[in-house]
């Protein structure tokens, strides 16, 4: 996935997540991604505005089962619900 600095897509790398949920929603998870640890965000050498890459510590099977050994998941997940 490719972001923009403001945690949002870059145009030609939106797709269905901002179709499917909306831009504020896909930058406040892209957000709690990088303030959890589950990813970083790496800039991009790219033309145009300057674009970050979205690089996963946690392996997305613990993200989404929610696997609260996985340190960096059960961070996320912690801060997700407290956002709530």
């Amino acid at each position: 996935m490719i972001w923009e600095r403001g945690h949002l897509p870059a145009n030609e790398h939106g797709g269905w997540a901002t179709a499917q949920y909306g831009d504020r929603t896909w930058a406040d998870f892209i957000k709690l991604l990088d303030e959890s640890g589950a990813a970083e965000l790496v800039p991009q050498n790219a033309g145009g505005q300057s674009k970050l890459r979205v690089k996963f510590i946690s392996s997305l099977t613990a993200l989404r089962g929610r696997d609260l050994t996985d340190e960096t998941a059960a961070r996320f997940w912690e801060m997700a619900e407290a956002r709530r």
